[in-house]
Formats: structure tokens, sequence, C-alpha cells
């Protein structure tokens, strides 16, 4: 691993010390609050809070990169590099094409660099306190919101963040969401947590039980929003929890299996939602079984193609579609393909760096361990057949923290590994 100026970075002290406690204190506060950066500042009934969110994130990203400018250091993996290589590109294309959206986007493109590299430089034993302890309180609220809103059909939570608010039907299928904007974002949240919970698997039986509960609430949410790209993930994760649990790393058997088994209590109990939802991803030809992708594929490359260099903006997708292409009413999303939605957006230099060093960072997790592997694989499905992790700003910061905790995958096994390499 390329560590640049290291010896200086491990010798700061003073007020860099300071800025680094205050890190400390920051990153999990934004973590819990998470969620509210799904809903705007106008449609929140708590706007002042969200905006104390995004402050509070500003701050962590100006101490992050203050950091690693006073010290002449930078943590230079592929992770990382991942994490910060994209916010500069849409930068440059905001200027050359600005937006509202595109603001926001670009904000919090920034922002979520701040937050990699602020997980980055934490030392591994300080991941379990500041990332995944607010991780996985955040999901399991989410996922105890989830259940309740789909015994009851009631939009519980979601109205007192969002008057007025009701839960979204898709195909026919009441899809719960917790507090969050759309039904995959809280999907997504879980299988991040569900990661999280295996790689920081603590040592201590009693604790262990805390991380065993939000594994198996969030195994649950995966299995009641039925998302298609969150069970490709999550089948994913599961290949590689098989073969942890075959090398009887600690602890992977009791969490991996509560994610397990909270997945597979869900859909059992849904099963006839998730029949449908298979009837639909074979019925008609591929575009209309992928709900459009292959449509939308097809016009993002047109686009990209049109507009190389820089994109057509941050944000500006779908505005351009309209304006400048023919967009097909029965798909009228942005394209369901996160490199592709980059590359349209921001030019093709910014799809392909960003693709490249997320590959890179997904595979060497993998080729780390299979506990790694299940953190690195578990957002596969929505990066390659959604676009949350790029064109909303819940999905940024999921994708910084996600990158952030892979920058560790290549420096010291998982917690749970650890403990099998060090007995």
């Amino acid at each position: 691993m390329l560590r640049l100026g290291s010896d200086r970075a491990q010798n700061a002290d003073g007020l860099l010390g300071r800025t680094g406690e205050m890190s400390k204190m920051i990153l999990p506060l934004a973590i819990v609050l998470l969620p509210l950066t799904s809903i705007t500042v106008a449609e929140s009934r708590f706007g002042s809070l969200t905006l104390i969110v995004g402050s509070l994130l500003v701050v962590l990203t100006i101490i992050a990169i203050a950091n690693s400018v006073a010290t002449r250091s930078f943590p230079a993996t592929p992770a990382t590099i991942a994490g910060v290589i994209l916010a500069p590109l849409m930068v440059l294309s905001f200027v050359a094409s600005p937006s509202g959206k595109g603001a926001i986007l670009t904000v919090f493109a920034v922002v979520a660099a701040g937050v990699t590299l602020t997980i980055a430089t934490l030392r591994h034993e300080d991941l379990e306190r500041s990332v995944a302890v607010p991780l996985l309180v955040t999901s399991s609220v989410q996922s105890i919101l989830v259940i309740a809103q789909t015994l009851t059909d009631r939009a519980i939570g979601l109205s007192l963040i969002e008057p007025g608010a009701e839960l979204q039907f898709i195909d026919g299928l009441l899809r719960s969401q917790g507090t969050m904007r759309h039904v995959y974002e809280p999907a997504a949240l879980a299988l991040l947590a569900g990661g999280v919970a295996v790689v920081t698997t603590p040592e201590k039986t009693g604790l262990r039980y805390l991380w065993i509960a939000a594994a198996g609430l969030a195994g649950t949410t995966i299995g009641l929003t039925h998302s298609r790209a969150a069970l490709l993930g999550f089948g994913l994760l599961a290949i590689f929890l098989v073969v942890a649990m075959a090398r009887r790393y600690p602890g992977v058997t009791a969490v991996g299996g509560a994610l397990l088994l909270g997945f597979a209590v869900a859909t059992v109990l849904t099963a006839s939602a998730w029949a449908l939802r298979g009837d639909h991803s074979t019925t008609g030809d591929l575009d209309d079984a992928s709900l459009g992708r292959v449509t939308l594929a097809k016009q993002a490359v047109q686009m990209a193609a049109d507009n190389p260099v820089v994109g057509v903006g941050p944000g500006l997708y779908l505005d351009t579609m309209r304006s400048d292409y023919e967009l097909d009413e029965r798909y009228p999303f942005v394209v369901h393909n996160v490199s592709l939605a980059v590359a349209a957006e921001n030019g093709f230099a910014a799809a392909v760096l960003a693709s490249f060093f997320v590959a890179w960072a997904v595979v060497r997790a993998v080729r780390s361990d299979p506990v790694w592997a299940m953190l690195a694989v578990a957002p596969t499905g929505f990066l390659l057949f959604d676009v949350l992790h790029y064109d909303r700003p819940v999905g940024l910061l999921m994708t910084g923290i996600w990158l952030g905790l892979l920058h560790h995958a290549g420096d010291q096994p998982a917690v749970t590994s650890r403990r099998v390499k060090s007995s």
C-alpha cells in the first residue's frame, strides 16, 4: 500500500491532534443523522436539523482536507483515490454547466470525499466506535420503521419527518421506506450495515449481541424492500459469508447467521411479493423485465458520446434528455448504472477513473479475506443496476463511508479475522 509521508502524519500533534478528535465526534453524529439527508430541507419538518447535519459534514470535510495538507500526507489506496477523485471532476463539470441540483450533488460529492478521508485516517480500533456503532444504530432504526410500516401499511416515522407523506406502491407492492425518500435507500443502508457488522464484530461476547441484533434487522429490511439490486448484493455477500463460516472466523457465524436469518424470515413472510417481482423480471423482453434499463443505457451512452469531456453537468441528465433527445416516457429515469450516469453528467474521464479505482478497491478487499469481501461486494447491485450511490446526497455519503472502510481492507485484517491470525 502506498502511504505518502506517513511518518509526518503519525508525528502530527497540537492543532492536528485536536482536529482529529473533533472528527471522531462529528463523524458518528453525522452517520446517526444520515437519513435526514434523504429528505430535502423544504420537505422535512426538521429542515433546520438537516442544515445542521450538512454544516457538520462540511466542517468534517474541511478538517479532513486540512489534516491531509498540514501533514503533507495522503492515505493513498485505491479506495481513498476512488472516494476523492470524483469530487474535483464534478466541480469542473458543474462550473461548465451549473444547476440547482448539480450544486447539491457536487457539494455532497466533496463532503463524501471528506468522509472517506476521515474514515481512512482512523485507527483500526476506532472504526468500531466512530463508524460501526452509529451506522448500526442508524440502520436498525430504519429497519424497525420499515417493519412497522409493512405491518401497519402506515407511514410510521416518515409522517413525522415529512408531513402528509404516504408510503410508496411500486408494481402494486407496498414499499416501506423508513424515513427515507425511496425504498431502495434503507435497503442500501442495510446492505452497508450488514457488511460493517461482520467486519467489526466485537470480541466481547455481551457487546456482540448488539451486532447480532443489528445484522438481523438489516437482513429483514433487505427482504422487505423487494429490491432486485439489493438481492444481487446480498447474494454475493452471502457467498463470501459461507466461505468465512467454513474457515471458522470467530463471530462471523453468529452475526452473519443473523443477517441470513433476518432475510430468510422476511422473504418467507412476503413470498408472494418476491414471486411478483420474479414474474415481472421474466415477463416480456429484457428491456421490459429490467424496467427500461436497456433503453436507459443506450440513452446514457449517446449522451456521454455527445458530451465526452465534462458531460452535460451534474444533476442535468433528465433536463438534457427532455430538451435534446427523445425521452422514452415509459422510463423517465436517470440511467440505472452509476458509471454510465457519471459518464453522461461528468464526462468519460470521470467515469473511467472513478470506476477503475472503485473496481480496484473492491478486488483488493476481496483478495484480503472473505470478511472484508462481504463489505466490498455489498453495494454491487446498486452500483451496476441503480444510481442512488451517485444521484442522491444520502447515496453519495454511503459511498464515502463504504470507500473509507475499504481503505483498511489491505492495511489490517477485519476485527474478526485479526483474532484468527493472532491466535
